[in-house]
């Protein structure tokens, strides 16, 4: 039995999936957080003519799209993080969303990494290839990412 006998269980066991957003939204950053570095570290490494990579616009726009990207959903985790601890009234709408955007852009930033790195992403044990393989499971983990945009829909309609 969840809760004091009194009603609480079922605030308990919401409680408990609005961490479990923030802590899948968490581990959606970090993933974006490595295919950053991964794009970087390919930008700057990689000879192309008599520069690398990185001197060239295509690349640079990647890596200012992850930049941007990374920025947008570090602060959309840190804020309903914030709410989850403090058990605001908005929490459960903030941590739904995180969970989403945040899941849906490691997905994106890996495959923009990914087409920086070219074939190369796919060799086994590359980085990139695990982080093809984690990134769409934050997209199901902790509630299905359509299920929960129909959630956050219901109160708008």
């Amino acid at each position: 039995m969840l809760g004091d006998g009194r009603g609480s269980g079922a605030r308990q066991m919401l409680d408990a999936l609005d961490v479990g957003r923030a802590n899948v939204a968490c581990r959606a950053r970090g993933i974006v957080d490595r295919a950053l570095v991964c794009a970087v570290d390919e930008a700057t490494g990689r000879a192309i003519g008599d520069g690398v990579l990185g001197d060239h616009t295509h690349a640079q726009l990647r890596v200012g799209e992850l930049t941007a990207r990374r920025a947008a959903v570090s602060a959309l985790v840190d804020v309903a993080a914030r709410a989850v601890d403090a058990r605001a009234d908005d929490a459960r709408e903030l941590a739904t969303a995180a969970k989403v955007v945040a899941s849906d852009t490691a997905v994106w930033a890996v495959d923009r990494a990914a087409r920086l790195a070219a074939s190369r992403s796919f060799a086994a044990g590359d980085e990139l290839a695990r982080l093809r393989r984690d990134a769409p499971q934050t997209q199901i983990g902790a509630g299905a990412n359509d299920a929960l945009l129909m959630t956050l829909a219901k109160p708008a309609l």
